[in-house]
């Protein structure tokens, strides 16, 4: 209450330790009752089981029992129907869509009857109510250890203060007060209890400086001190005053009179604060001498930062100042006292001030808070106010009612550490201080300039004559001290000094840009997610600092929606924690107020943003908000579509190219929903400053719906490193990527291959399930059909391995898609591409040159028969020479991003 240091000083764990020891002898007390308590309990309770067990009995022989048990079975076979519809839709998914998980219920039922069936249902509620394959939960987090760039460097000032905020006092002067200061400055500060250290190391990541103020070096704050340094980003230890000096503490003759475990207690806590500051970058303080002391127990670089005052006491001060009236011709002394720990400081003054009291009749001593007089002040009860604790406004008003202050220290090497609240709070009510020469008080207070300073029972005495006696003195002293306070402790004047902590790193040299994406490495799952990392990888290396956000599981290290920041190819991630359950919505206000943390500290010139589901579109609006240039690639129909795919409830293609809202109703379900979301995506996109579109198809599809033709950014591809000539082989292998699913036509190829028994030909199929350790293909998917080959998933490092392993793709998809990385990627390494009239995949396609187009209605029959054709072709005319495609007119990421930065900079 009277200032900060009141509550540091070492009295108040003298204090507290004396308490605890009260305390503990009432709690053994409390306990021995408790357990006799607990005992008794126990007994009820075993009388009441016996009891309980008897009804039980009685219940279960009676005849209502038994006729009810038939709605007790319901019951259960209804909770096993709810638990089915809730796994269904992950079901589905996994086993490839619901034609093949049909499929798989028929076959079961047939070979197993209903006893298999049930087994197999009970099976796949128990895996669907495990995480999904792509959302898997993994502790391997060793892709956050590359982290090279210095936060300093390419981040804005975040200022994060880690605290320990169980001291009102320390909290408010150099907690609370450090990030008014700092936002005084324009800079953002947020503040967290080092006791919740999850959320404190998830705001690390959002962070370019760290302050840890008053926290121990243990378990936690290592963790959090060490993630600092995982992230390159400067620490800085803070306190005010002597607690991390042990050899100071011994010597100290308060901490002498303290109990031995208590005293041993702050000896072990010296030790820990110390480590503390000495495994950061930098350390804070309030005072020189406290400087001086940090420095000599090894910290090299030590910043001076003194209290000030702050807006909410200067209007509380100013307040008081213009209301002020004289209560009654009394003059009055004012000493505020936080704890008992002053009674040793206040000896230096006691026996000065017992005797003025005697004195002067006219004089009155005023005592706010707590201390023990001397005995001897007895005799003068009478002439003194003693006032309980109470709040802060209410204590600088009792104060500014006052004529005198003192602010007696004892001489030792803590009350020279100490800071100099009393005069400031007394200065800027215009009182008079009369203080003891230590240097806290010297380094602001010159005598009989703006107060008097007092060593010794004659000098105290001779002050105070010389204040009671000369108002016009005390005026004078108080008009100086409240001018010289306000220039010299004001918000504008000490935040100032806190420029001289964070050094102008940041030249914000590089365009900006911040790429959202919901998947990313280590995840990189899907076409967008390879597309968003090979344009950002090569991005960067054209004048852009490339940021991205996108979405982690959540794991044992990781909590919903906590954030963790990482690097790959030297792009800076910060990854979200998203639940599994909001991995498909389109609106996340949780994520928009991260991703409004990231673009301060950012402060990005573009947003990119690629596939967003989970992510949410508040955050396109989010930019918008802040005048941020915004660029949208439209990789699918998901601002269209709220199946994203435009696949209807029966799992097939809903044929629209010019949208019919009716139609769409009937796949939401909800047709108020359905308008909510059409309304709001279609206002998104019409304000985003570049719409991009990876095909011609995707192109056209968005300018029938929102009236604006996006601007053509074909997606590029990875060429090989080395583009050889194919030779053929003699058994002509034709693989499959898409899945084992109704709509990427595996049902078409299994039955072209097992009805036609094509010779020479061979199946190679990819289930990407397989590095997971699980499977989407059965053996029974592949019954007739005579040489045909499983394959793990393959990824850009293998890429060319495995269109190496085939002569021909199959792509008989039996929807329209927006693009189709996999046609081009087989196209540029010599493999003949078969694919339905599918969209945005066959934009590169050149019939009998490259590649074959069947209608996107093709049934079997169409399919094989394309095949044997492409047999034939090869056999004749491939079948002695090496096999070189048209490629030229493919796109690779490096013309796309060539490409975009043209856009962007327009």
């Amino acid at each position: 209450m009277q200032g900060k240091e009141d509550l540091n000083n070492l009295e108040y764990y003298k204090e507290k330790g004396l308490k605890s020891v009260q305390s503990s002898n009432e709690d053994v007390a409390y306990h021995e009752k408790y357990i006799i308590e607990l005992e008794n309990d126990i007994r009820l309770l075993k009388n009441r089981i016996g009891e309980l067990e008897k009804v039980i009995y009685l219940m279960e022989n009676s005849r209502s029992w038994k006729i009810t048990s038939i709605a007790r079975k319901l019951g259960i076979n209804l909770r096993l129907i709810k638990r089915i519809l809730v796994a269904l839709p992950i079901t589905i998914e996994r086993k490839g869509g619901v034609f093949n998980l049909s499929k798989l219920c028929i076959s079961k039922l047939r070979n197993g009857g209903v006893r298999d069936l049930y087994n197999s249902v009970n099976k796949l509620i128990m895996q669907s109510e495990i995480e999904t394959p792509s959302c898997q939960k993994t502790e391997n987090m060793e892709f956050l250890s590359n982290v090279t760039k210095k936060a300093s460097n390419i981040f804005e000032k975040r200022i994060l203060i880690i605290a320990e905020m169980g001291i009102p006092q320390c909290t408010k002067y150099r907690v609370i007060q450090k990030k008014e200061l700092f936002e005084q400055l324009g800079i953002k500060c947020e503040i967290v209890s080092w006791k919740d250290a999850n959320k404190a190391k998830s705001l690390i990541s959002l962070s370019s400086y760290v302050i840890f103020y008053r926290v121990y070096y243990e378990n936690d704050v290592i963790t959090l001190i060490n993630e600092c340094k995982r992230l390159n980003i400067p620490t800085f230890w803070e306190i005010d005053d002597l607690m991390f000096n042990r050899t100071i503490l011994e010597e100290n003759r308060t901490v002498q009179s303290l109990p031995i475990h208590v005293r041993d207690n702050l000896y072990k806590d010296a030790e820990l604060f110390k480590k503390a500051m000495l495994a950061c970058n930098y350390a804070i303080t309030s005072t020189s001498k406290l400087a001086s002391e940090m420095k000599a127990v090894g910290m090299k670089d030590v910043f001076i930062i003194e209290n000030a005052i702050d807006e909410e006491t200067l209007n509380i001060a100013n307040e008081i100042l213009i209301n002020r009236c004289v209560v009654d011709d009394k003059i009055r002394i004012v000493y505020g006292s936080g704890t008992t720990a002053h009674n040793i400081d206040f000896q230096e003054v006691a026996p000065s001030l017992a005797k003025i009291l005697r004195e002067y009749d006219n004089v009155v001593f005023r005592l706010i808070g707590m201390l023990e007089l001397p005995s001897y002040f007895s005799e003068l009860k009478d002439k003194i106010e003693r006032i309980e604790f109470c709040s802060y406004p209410e204590y600088l008003r009792l104060l500014s009612e006052c004529d005198i202050s003192i602010a007696p220290l004892e001489n030792s090497i803590t009350n020279h550490a100490k800071s100099n609240i009393k005069y400031l709070e007394a200065s800027i009510l215009k009182i008079p201080s009369i203080c003891s020469p230590l240097q806290s008080f010297t380094d602001v207070v010159i005598h009989n300039k703006n107060g008097l300073l007092a060593n010794s029972d004659k000098e105290w005495y001779e002050c105070f004559i010389k204040l009671i006696n000369s108002r016009d003195l005390r005026k004078c002293l108080a008009e100086q001290a409240y001018t010289d306070v306000n220039k010299g402790y004001s918000y504008q004047y000490i935040a100032k000094k806190l420029l001289h902590l964070l050094p102008e790193c940041n030249n914000h040299l590089k365009k900006r840009l911040l790429s959202f994406n919901i998947f990313y490495y280590p995840r990189s799952f899907g076409g967008a997610t390879i597309v968003a990392e090979e344009i950002n990888n090569l991005m960067k290396e054209n004048d852009f600092e490339v940021y991205v956000v996108t979405s982690l599981p959540v794991s044992m290290s990781l909590s919903p929606y906590s954030i963790v920041r990482y690097e790959h190819n030297g792009v800076t991630v910060f990854g979200i924690a998203i639940p599994d359950t909001d991995m498909g919505v389109y609106t996340n206000a949780r994520v928009a107020e991260i991703v409004e943390k990231i673009i301060e500290l950012v402060s990005p010139d573009i947003a990119h943003f690629h596939a967003i589901q989970g992510l949410g579109v508040d955050i396109v609006e989010l930019c918008h908000k802040k005048r941020i240039k915004t660029a949208v690639t439209l990789h699918d129909a998901w601002w269209i579509c709220s199946q994203q795919f435009m696949i209807k409830p029966d799992g097939k293609f809903c044929h629209q190219y010019t949208l019919n809202k009716s139609e769409c109703i009937k796949c939401a379900g909800n047709g108020s929903k359905y308008a909510i979301r059409y309304n709001r995506l279609y206002s998104i996109l019409e304000n985003v400053d570049y719409l991009l579109a990876p095909s011609s198809y995707s192109q056209e599809l968005y300018y029938s719906y929102i009236g604006r033709k996006p601007i053509l950014n074909k997606n590029g591809i990875n060429y090989p490193q080395c583009l050889e000539y194919k030779s053929i082989s003699r058994t002509i292998r034709f693989g499959y990527v898409g899945g084992n699913g109704f709509m990427k036509g595996f049902p078409l190829i299994s039955k072209a291959f097992r009805e036609y028994k094509f010779s020479n030909a061979k199946l190679v199929v990819v289930d990407n399930a397989l590095n997971l350790g699980l499977r989407t293909y059965i053996d029974k998917d592949f019954n007739g059909i005579e040489n045909y080959e499983i394959v793990p998933a393959y990824t850009q490092d293998t890429l060319d391995d495995f269109f190496d392993s085939i002569d021909i793709l199959l792509f008989p998809t039996q929807c329209k898609e927006s693009f189709g990385l996999t046609i081009r990627e087989a196209i540029v390494r010599n493999v003949w591409v078969i694919s339905t009239d599918c969209g945005g995949p066959i934009d590169d396609i050149i019939e009998d040159v490259n590649g074959n187009i069947i209608p996107l209605d093709s049934d079997y029959k169409q399919l094989a028969n394309t095949i044997q054709r492409v047999i034939e072709r090869y056999q004749e005319k491939y079948c002695e020479r090496e096999i070189s495609l048209e490629k030229s007119h493919i796109f690779s990421f490096r013309n796309q991003v060539d490409q975009l930065i043209e856009i962007f900079r327009e």
